[in-house]
């Protein structure tokens, strides 16, 4: 039986109060604290493929490579473009103003545009989440379909 080496990392991405929320369009409002914790969580097989959650509503290509690059400007090059999948759970409860849209930046949050703080917060957070994950990569001896056994 082949060893695998597998990786969790997770980060918070709860944000300050005043951030416009997103999927609520001009009819939203900004924050006013923390609903439930939003994250972002990497798991990761022998630093070979990164599957990222995050609790956003979207995600857009610029943040996707953004992450990428900012773990690669860490030393993290086993992460690229090609073995990374980041998905968004499509939460209500989490900011806009980081797409590299203009429809979702103009239509989905109170306030349009693009917010840079927004978008480099996001970046940090999900990149620490994948990082963490490659810092915490264990052996496992067996894998089953039900649970991970040493």
């Amino acid at each position: 039986m082949t060893n695998r080496f597998i990786g969790i990392g997770r980060s918070s991405l709860n944000f300050p109060k005043s951030v416009p929320m997103a999927g609520y369009s001009v009819g939203g409002t900004k924050s006013k604290g923390k609903f439930n914790d939003l994250t972002a969580t990497c798991f990761n097989i022998d630093e070979l493929f990164f599957l990222v959650s995050v609790d956003l509503m979207g995600l857009s290509c610029l943040l996707v490579q953004s992450v990428v690059e900012k773990c690669r400007s860490e030393g993290y090059l086993q992460v690229t473009r090609q073995n990374i999948i980041i998905s968004a759970i499509h939460t209500h409860t989490a900011p806009g103003g980081f797409f590299d849209s203009d429809f979702y930046n103009g239509h989905a949050s109170c306030k349009p545009g693009f917010i840079k703080q927004v978008f480099d917060f996001l970046v940090e957070k999900i990149s620490e989440a994948v990082m963490k994950s490659i810092d915490d990569t264990k052996i496992f001896n067996k894998i089953t379909n039900s649970s991970i056994v040493k």
